[in-house]
């Protein structure tokens, strides 16, 4: 059987913003969704704002993936995170052009080890933030967002990612025409984008509490406005050591490959 095996590119590395131009281009990146979205409301002709509207959906989901990838990097290079934490491949292989590029400052470790992701389908954001956070991915970051904002969500955020990679795959692999209105469009926005930012923040109080790190933990306790203890409970409740989330993925791949 052939297996691809990506290779890490200097442009797939360099292309990363680093974390601080990240936090302002993802609200600079939103404004820009949101105007277009206004525009596509306005657009008379049918045939054209449906366009528009494939074309948000696409785009929404390329500026998420970006984003989360920049995010990734930071947490790798700032936490010093394994690399088995990010790839359960045993090896990874760099272009020549990525050893040319080494002595820059953009092209550090995390940036290389995050440019093996590829895309970011939603079972690479759950494998992916599982190993790093050492948790059961959605269901702690659903327990925690409902903790933070007293609202339990009949719309889990797991079937809200799935739903928007869906409806991107479909456009561009099925030819299939979004069906969301404008109004639910812009709605998806900010709260794909707020996704990205709270993964990142959620992950960082996390690691902050598992270093012990007292400013770190009540900068971001404050910010999201979640106690230490809760935090703690929440994420005891969903530990996964690495070696469990293996296991788990093992056991996805060979159901996987009975079904096909």
């Amino acid at each position: 059987m052939l297996v691809f095996q990506k290779k890490a590119s200097a442009r797939d590395v360099g292309i990363l913003p680093d974390i601080g131009e990240a936090i302002p281009l993802i609200d600079k990146h939103q404004k820009e969704l949101i105007t277009f979205c206004e525009k596509a409301e306005k657009e008379n002709d049918n045939q054209v704002q449906q366009l528009m509207k494939n074309y948000i959906v696409i785009r929404l989901k390329s500026v998420m993936e970006y984003h989360l990838k920049a995010f990734i990097a930071d947490l790798i290079d700032g936490e010093n995170i394994k690399a088995e934490n990010i790839t359960l491949d045993d090896s990874i292989s760099v272009r020549l052009d990525v050893f040319d590029n080494l002595q820059k400052e953009q092209f550090t470790r995390g940036k290389i080890l995050t440019s093996f992701l590829g895309t970011l389908p939603p079972s690479t954001i759950d494998d992916t933030f599982s190993r790093i956070n050492e948790v059961n991915f959605f269901p702690w970051y659903q327990e925690i967002e409902e903790l933070r904002t007293n609202i339990q969500s009949d719309d889990p955020v797991e079937d809200f990612i799935f739903s928007n990679n869906k409806h991107r795959n479909d456009i561009i692999h099925n030819l299939k025409d979004n069906e969301d209105t404008i109004k639910e469009l812009r709605l998806a926005i900010p709260a794909l984008l707020k996704f990205c930012k709270n993964v990142y923040a959620f992950t960082c109080l996390n690691l902050a509490i598992k270093k012990d790190d007292q400013k770190i933990i009540q900068g971001f306790c404050t910010m999201l406005k979640v106690k230490k203890n809760d935090f703690e409970e929440i994420t005891s409740k969903h530990s996964q050591s690495l070696h469990e989330h293996r296991v788990k993925v093992t056991k996805k791949k060979k159901k996987h490959t009975k079904k096909n």
